[in-house]
C-alpha cells in the first residue's frame, strides 16, 4: 500500500527505512514493513511518502485513514491516509516515484483518474477496476471516464469487458510494432511481410490480442504499415530483387519447370544452384508467394504450370471415367510413386478429388 505519512512530533527517535511496525487500517492489524521512499529515516514531526509491505493481504481503498504503531513496544508512532491501494513495489528512481504519489496526494480527481490510467500502461484496465483503485464517487468517475474517451485522452478496445487503456501507451505499442517490423525487413529482405503471429510475440505478454489487433488496424488506417492475410508488412517495404537473387530465381524457376511433375527436392536445389543457402530459401518463400511455385508436401514443390496442367488432364480423365485408381494416376502422371502419391494426396487437399476407397472421383462428382 503507498500512503502518505506523518511521524509523530512526539516519538523519541527517527524511524528508520524498513523498520517492522504494526499497521492498523479499519479493525484490522497488520504487521508491515515500512519503506519510507527517497528517505533513510523519518525524524519526529516530519511526513513522507511510504509503502507499507505487508505480511498478509488487506482490502483497503484510496483515501482511507491508518494508524501505524511501533513494533515493540505498542504505542502509536503516526498516521495517515491511502493513496494507492494496490502498488507495484518500488525500485529506481525514488524521487520520481515520491513526485508521482504528490499528484495522488495533492491533486484533483481527474488528475487521480488519469493517473492510474497512466500506471497500468499497455496492460489496460477495466471501468470496474479502474473505479475501485480512484475510488472516487460513482457521478464524478462516470463523467471522468466519458470525458477521457471522447477527448482521446483513453482507447476503449474492449467494449465486453469495458476496458481502457491510456493514449499514449498505445503510441508506445505502435513504435515497438514498428521497430519489429522495420528489423524484420532488415534481416529478411526477400520476405513479403511478418506473420501476425510472430509479430505479436515481439511484444509484451501482457499486451491482450484485441488491443494489438486495434493498434495494429490503426497502423493501417495511418496508412504505417499494411495487413495481407495473415502477413503484416511496413507501408514502405518493397520487394527489390538484386542481380545476385534475380540470378538465383531464375535458375529455381528453369529447374522447376523443366522438371515438370518429376522435381528434385528444394534441399537438392540448393545444392545445385550457386549462392548462399539462406538466400535460396529466401528466394523460395517469395516464388511461393507469387504464386510461381507450390508446395505438394515438405521439401516437395512443383511449378504452378505444370500442376495447373496435371489437373485439367485429370479432370478430364474423371469425366470420360468417373473415377481413378493410383495406379492409373501414375501413368497420367509418367511419374514414380515418390511423387504421384504427394500429387494425389494435394488434390484431395486442394478440394479438386475426393477419395472413395482405393480411388478418386471428382470432389463435385462425390
Amino acid at each position: 500500500v503507498d500512503a502518505y505519512f506523518e511521524y509523530l512530533e512526539s516519538n523519541p527517535k527517527p524511524l528508520k527505512n524498513r523498520s517492522k511496525a504494526r499497521l492498523h487500517i479499519g479493525t484490522t492489524e497488520i504487521i508491515s514493513t515500512v519503506v519510507i521512499l527517497g528517505k533513510e529515516e523519518l525524524s519526529p514531526g516530519e511526513s513522507a511518502y511510504v509503502q507499507f509491505r505487508m505480511d498478509k493481504p488487506t482490502t483497503t481503498m484510496a483515501g482511507d485513514r491508518y494508524i501505524l504503531r511501533s513494533y515493540s513496544p505498542i504505542r502509536t508512532i503516526g498516521g495517515g491516509h491511502v493513496l494507492n491501494p494496490l502498488p507495484r513495489k518500488h525500485k529506481g528512481d525514488l524521487g520520481k516515484i515520491v513526485e508521482s504519489l504528490k499528484i495522488l496526494d495533492e491533486g484533483t480527481a481527474e488528475d487521480a483518474f488519469l493517473w492510474h490510467l497512466k500506471e497500468v500502461g499497455l496492460k489496460g484496465i477495466s471501468k470496474t477496476e479502474l473505479s475501485i483503485r480512484t475510488n472516487l464517487p460513482p457521478k464524478i468517475f462516470d463523467k471522468l471516464w466519458q470525458k477521457a474517451l471522447s477527448n482521446g485522452q483513453a482507447l476503449l478496445y474492449d467494449r465486453e469487458s469495458q476496458k481502457i487503456v491510456y493514449r499514449d501507451a498505445t503510441d508506445t505499442a505502435k513504435k515497438m510494432i514498428v521497430d519489429a517490423l522495420e528489423q524484420f525487413h532488415k534481416e529478411n529482405p526477400l520476405k513479403t511481410g511478418m506473420g501476425k503471429e510472430e509479430l505479436g510475440s515481439k511484444m509484451p505478454p501482457w499486451l491482450e490480442s484485441r488491443l494489438f489487433n486495434q493498434i495494429l488496424f490503426q497502423l493501417s488506417k495511418e496508412g504505417t504499415v499494411v495487413q495481407e492475410k495473415e502477413w503484416v508488412r511496413m507501408a514502405s517495404h518493397s520487394l527489390d530483387l538484386g542481380k545476385d537473387e534475380e540470378e538465383i530465381k531464375k535458375q529455381i524457376e528453369r529447374l522447376y519447370r523443366e522438371a515438370g511433375l518429376t522435381p528434385p527436392f528444394f534441399k537438392e536445389v540448393v545444392q545445385k544452384v550457386p549462392g548462399e543457402s539462406k538466400v535460396k530459401y529466401d528466394v523460395l518463400d517469395l516464388m511461393l508467394e507469387e504464386g510461381i511455385l507450390v508446395k505438394v508436401k515438405n521439401d516437395l514443390y512443383f511449378h504452378r504450370e505444370a500442376l495447373e496442367n496435371l489437373k485439367q488432364r485429370l479432370i478430364q480423365f474423371l469425366e470420360e471415367h468417373h473415377e481413378i485408381s493410383p495406379a492409373e494416376f501414375k501413368k497420367l502422371t509418367q511419374a514414380s510413386r515418390k511423387f504421384s502419391i504427394p500429387l494425389l494426396e494435394y488434390f484431395d487437399s486442394t478440394r479438386v478429388t475426393i477419395r472413395v476407397g482405393d480411388k478418386r472421383v471428382l470432389r463435385s462428382k462425390s
